[in-house]
């Protein structure tokens, strides 16, 4: 039996409109030297050895040795992005019977189930132990490939048996396979999630122009506010990434700004945090953003100390603004994105002699934006902070808030603390990108 050939090429990560679909795209020369066309099956020997589609590589990928797989393949493979892996054509059979095992819960099992699980899989690649994602009334559902009849990579047809069994899988705390799910199919909903509260959070701080390109939101404010004057890759793209990392530092450093990036784990594409990394961009300013999911009976007892104003006053700009110098310098522009808040608001102060501590709370909906938090280092450790947050919710629920979000930095270890206390919990986390160039604007 002659010898198959193979070739070794370097894992990437799969474009988003390939993900779930069981591609491996490959260039031309390659899939020349393996003798495969579009349509053919490769082996891919990882730690373990699994079947994918062939599909011909993006025009950017021709010669350029890699292999492109979305996260299902990886981890069946059990490779990482940036491995070296050998690929050759597979030695493929028909399968004659699949069994399946869902996780966590069963499925509506039965003969039609079974048709509708091997239409979705026809012409699918698969082998024993693998797990793979089908489509079930608009969501991805986690299977197991139990059982496979004859062993090695088989093909679904139309004579495949599919078994579907009754008796789901659990995943427990501990089980490598939770990080499976986590990562794949709750990543849908993680990543709803996460753009929900993003989306809140730049309509809570809108900044002075707002541009939208290819799935990702630039905003500029005049250099003032990180947040204010970033970009923020929240929904899939289709330009190549090189040409829109070059539209966006042309564009900011023409505006005199840092080429500032606002990143979370769920971002389009998923490996722009490793390529800024590459390219010498600053990790900076990590923020915890939590969520406080309902509001519980908090004892809240009016207070003298407490004002409450439901627009902008220059008593709560001007007395904010003296103790944070970045504001200060930059009032203007502070006004301006405070000025231009579209939904119910609300600036709240504590004042003992002086103004001593000052909160700004957004309702959207019925989520309430809790910003600014802020008590003079005087006046610390004495309940005010805790008092700010109280009154912001309690004023929220007047205008239809039921549940709160807010951001804090990672090294804030006071007002972390604070936040759980009151029943806060993270989502997310995320972090930002800088550029550093020449004759910058003042950012903070």
């Amino acid at each position: 039996m002659p010898r198959k050939s193979s070739i070794t090429l370097k894992v990437a990560e799969a474009r988003q409109r390939d993900v779930g679909r069981q591609k491996a795209c490959i260039d031309g020369l390659s899939m020349q030297q393996i003798n495969v066309t579009t349509g053919d099956i490769v082996e891919i020997a990882g730690e373990k050895s699994i079947g994918a589609i062939v599909w011909p590589a993006y025009p950017e990928d021709q010669n350029a040795g890699l292999i492109r797989l979305d996260n299902v393949l990886r981890r069946n493979a059990g490779v990482s992005l940036g491995d070296e892996i050998k690929t050759s054509k597979a030695d493929v059979k028909n399968g004659k019977v699949v069994t399946l095992t869902p996780f966590r819960k069963p499925v509506n099992n039965g003969p039609s189930f079974q048709n509708f699980v091997k239409r979705k899989l026809l012409g699918y690649p698969l082998i024993e132990e693998e797990l793979i994602l089908i489509p079930v009334l608009g969501r991805s559902r986690p299977f197991k490939v139990t059982s496979t009849l004859p062993k090695g990579i088989i093909r679904i047809t139309e004579d495949t048996q599919i078994i579907v069994s009754d008796t789901p899988i659990l995943i427990t705390g501990s089980d490598l396979l939770r990080a499976f799910y986590e990562d794949t199919i709750d990543s849908g909903e993680q990543i709803q999630r996460i753009r929900k509260v993003e989306e809140l959070a730049i309509n809570a701080w809108p900044a002075h122009q707002t541009l939208l390109y290819d799935g990702w939101v630039l905003r500029f404010a005049d250099g003032f506010t990180r947040r204010a004057n970033s970009i923020s890759p929240l929904y899939p793209s289709t330009l190549p990434l090189k040409q829109k990392l070059d539209f966006c530092r042309t564009l900011y450093t023409s505006k005199g700004l840092p080429v500032i990036f606002k990143l979370t784990s769920k971002v389009f594409p998923k490996n722009l945090d490793e390529v800024l990394a590459q390219e010498d961009y600053k990790k900076e300013a990590p923020t915890s953003v939590q969520i406080l999911s309902s509001f519980q009976q908090f004892s809240i007892e009016p207070s003298e100390e407490i004002s409450l104003f439901e627009s902008l006053t220059n008593r709560w700009l001007k007395s904010f603004a003296q103790f944070q110098k970045r504001i200060k310098e930059n009032l203007s522009s502070f006004r301006k994105i405070l000025q231009a808040l579209p939904f119910p608001h609300c600036f709240i102060l504590y004042s003992q002699k002086e103004d001593v501590g000052f909160g700004l709370g957004v309702v959207q909906g019925n989520w309430l934006g809790i910003f600014n938090i802020f008590v003079h280092e005087k006046y610390r450790r004495r309940g005010i902070g805790k008092q700010l947050t109280l009154h912001l919710i309690n004023w929220g629920e007047k205008y239809g808030a039921t549940k709160a979000y807010l951001q804090v930095m990672e090294e804030n270890v006071p007002a972390l603390t604070l936040y759980n206390k009151l029943g806060f919990q993270e989502l997310y986390y995320y972090w930002y990108r800088v550029k550093e160039i020449r004759n910058e604007k003042i950012k903070a």
